[in-house]
């Protein structure tokens, strides 16, 4: 509705753009709907409307090879470098001097922002949206769009990732790799013995054999354990790194824990949306100013509560289990 409408409401109305319109009126329904979304209803309306646009860019990119070919192409190559040209230098005169004013925007950043301009299905629809009675006119149009389309794809697309490491924009240092190594390892060592100790306990897996690979399972998992410790003790600054993923996972957690107390009636369902609202406001807010602080020694009080919930947590997984039980 709001898309078809505000294309309506433009072309039929106001005698302007359809596109702009739908494009201005997607931005500020993007701006204020999130707003009473919790993060988790936010991220499937997220990835919903990515594919939907990777589907509606697929098509315009379709419609484009049916009405253009390589001869057009070559014909306007020209006039599509003078386009390219252009918009280069436009781009360049608003990241560089325009946002310099202020000064805030560091120039490493400056750089991703100019060469990271790519264009593509709006900068299509909009040259598909002209009428065909200008002729020869709208295939320049349409030829000159689609050649700068391809080289912010092709060109600065793949180049994107190359500026991004020379520029150092995300670094990651030898340590903190090797944190992720090791605690990947120590991860998929204990999801194999949760894994088996499970089989064992169903049945799958005899006492004999359970009994000779269980004490060898545990080593190794003890094993990696300490060299995830090791990592953290060589490498001080990851700890933070560790203390907002244990943050995330205890939050995580007592959220699944509320959600199955509305579900066995232990809860009404407002009490469930107060509580769900204040952990979504610690997952999106939170967590990285929480892990701060711990560093920094000034949460003792704060370490106290959670302790607390995850007490409370625990407690709440015993009360659905003798639930459950009767």
């Amino acid at each position: 509705m709001l898309a078809f409408g505000s294309f309506l409401l433009a072309e039929e109305f106001l005698q302007v753009s359809g596109v702009p319109a739908v494009v201005s009126a997607g931005l500020t329904a993007g701006s204020l709907g999130p707003r009473g979304m919790s993060p988790t209803t936010r991220i499937v309306v997220n990835n919903f409307w990515e594919y939907t646009a990777f589907l509606a860019n697929s098509f315009l990119f379709l419609l484009i090879g049916f009405q253009i070919d390589l001869a057009e192409i070559f014909n306007n190559l020209h006039t599509i470098l003078v386009a390219i040209l252009a918009v280069l230098v436009s781009r360049a005169f608003v990241i560089y001097l325009v946002s310099g004013i202020q000064g805030r925007i560091a120039m490493a950043w400056r750089h991703i922002l100019f060469w990271g301009g790519l264009r593509g299905g709006v900068a299509l629809a909009l040259a598909l949206s002209l009428p065909l009675e200008l002729g020869p006119d709208r295939d320049t149009v349409i030829a000159m769009t689609f050649g700068v389309v391809l080289f912010t794809l092709l060109g600065q697309g793949i180049s994107m990732g190359w500026i991004i490491r020379r520029l150092k924009i995300i670094f990651r240092s030898e340590g903190q790799l090797e944190y992720e190594r090791r605690h990947a390892r120590a991860l998929a060592a204990r999801s194999g013995y949760d894994h088996l100790k499970e089989m064992r306990n169903i049945g799958l897996i005899s006492g004999h054999t359970w009994s000779n690979i269980s004490v060898i399972l545990a080593q190794r998992v003890e094993e990696l354990t300490e060299t995830v410790q090791e990592a953290l003790h060589d490498a001080p600054e990851l700890e933070i790194d560790e203390l907002i993923t244990a943050r995330r996972q205890e939050l995580r957690a007592q959220r699944s824990t509320l959600s199955d107390l509305r579900h066995e009636g232990v809860i009404s369902d407002k009490t469930h949306e107060v509580l769900i609202e204040e952990i979504d406001v610690a997952l999106e807010t939170g967590v990285e100013i929480w892990a701060q602080r711990i560093i920094a020694g000034h949460i003792s009080a704060d370490v106290e509560q959670v302790f607390f919930a995850i007490i409370r947590a625990k407690q709440l997984e015993e009360t659905l289990a003798a639930l459950a039980a009767q």
